[in-house]
């Protein structure tokens, strides 16, 4: 008897016999699940994007009524013109096109141009309008005349998740914004932080989270848009109200603190320190070099236009002599600008009055003549 229970084998060992190949069958089957899963996510991520880049094709880009009004006229009609100014309200407010107009046309050569200026745009966000004019084509178009840009990673809480904000963080521009931040010399938690505020703005605009239809007319929105071209996009801040009313009565009642930062405005430039030389170092070089390269493949001549700031910038004649800047209009300088930092120029601090706005485009004008006179020339040739 003992033989034979030495003979049999043992419950003990037929487990432990048996566990290889239950433990390989478990595998094989958790890996199959595995696999599942995955696929799940994947077709999951398809459907997903499929469904957006539909519903992104029905209804159009969000309609930001403080920048799509101006979009949407100049690219209605942009055969009509000869040249776009793009920038923020420093331009929309400063540039008048009637003036740029009559200075540049020539007998037989009517000159057109618009101001596709916008409160609050920054770089970014005007290199996205410059890609949307780039892409809608013309055959009369030459010049674009952007504000030079800063190339500013960060945010302010007002904009963040706005239409307008959200809108322009397709895959390009938030690669060019994640760049730049990390390119930066902020520290290693602010450029984590903006990090993943505009990764979260990437997927915001590519889920159309909170954006509306597009379906049937609009009589309002089309009587805006055709308010901007009858004007060319060009609005004085004259005509509005509220806040920016009471801005110009505070300003108009006590123009003494503007006028003190003239006054230091004139000894930074006897001094050559209108620009601020950290800012260039750290300048990216590379989004410039590619927007210049974008325009000029598209047979457009760019002019980059630095508005009478009465703040340091980045040294963009340093950057021109580097060659990134084809043309520059640099209008910082009191000394050599002074009618464009007297006070009857402008309406608040940082904005020229419709007085301000005229010389200021005269200004503009006087400088871009040459550069028009040899794109004509050319187009002639």
């Amino acid at each position: 008897m003992d033989r034979a229970r030495g003979d049999r084998p043992s419950r003990v060992n037929e487990s432990l016999g048996a566990s290889p190949t239950v433990d390989r069958t478990a595998s094989c089957a958790g890996r199959s699940a595995a696999r599942r899963r995955v696929g799940l996510v994947l077709l999951g991520l398809a459907a997903f994007l499929s469904a957006t880049w539909v519903v992104a094709r029905v209804q159009g880009p969000l309609r930001a009524p403080s920048l799509r009004p101006q979009l949407e006229a100049v690219l209605a009609d942009l055969d009509g013109y000869d040249a776009v100014v793009i920038g923020s309200s420093r331009i929309q407010r400063g540039v008048q096109p009637e003036v740029l107009d009559a200075r540049l046309s020539a007998p037989g050569r009517p000159f057109r141009s618009f101001n596709l200026g916008v409160a609050g745009m920054k770089s970014f966000e005007a290199d996205r309008v410059v890609s949307e004019v780039l892409a809608a084509g013309s055959s009369r178009l030459r010049l674009l005349l952007i504000e030079a840009p800063e190339w500013q990673a960060d945010a302010k809480p007002l904009h963040m998740f706005t239409a307008r904000f959200t809108d322009w963080h397709d895959p390009r521009r938030t690669w060019l914004v994640l760049r730049s931040i990390w390119r930066s010399e902020g520290s290693l938690l602010r450029k984590l932080e903006l990090s993943w505020l505009h990764v979260r703005l990437f997927f915001t605009r590519l889920s159309n989270y909170g954006s509306h239809e597009r379906f049937g007319s609009d009589s309002g929105w089309s009587g805006r848009v055709e308010r901007m071209a009858d004007v060319q996009g060009y609005r004085p801040l004259e005509i509005s109200r509220g806040n920016a009313a009471r801005r110009r009565a505070a300003f108009v009642a006590d123009p003494s603190p503007y006028q003190a930062v003239v006054r230091q405005l004139r000894h930074r430039a006897r001094g050559g320190a209108l620009s601020d030389s950290s800012r260039t170092r750290r300048y990216d070089r590379e989004s410039l070099r590619q927007q210049v390269e974008r325009i000029e493949e598209a047979g457009l001549t760019p002019v980059y236009l630095v508005p009478p700031l009465t703040a340091p910038t980045a040294d963009f004649a340093a950057l021109a002599e580097e060659g990134l800047i084809p043309h520059l209009i640099d209008l910082r300088d009191p000394l050599e600008y002074p009618e464009l930092f007297q006070v009857e120029s402008r309406f608040d601090k940082e904005h020229m009055s419709i007085r301000g706005a005229r010389e200021m485009s005269q200004a503009i004008a006087e400088q871009l003549e040459p550069v028009w006179t040899g794109v004509a020339a050319g187009d002639r040739g």
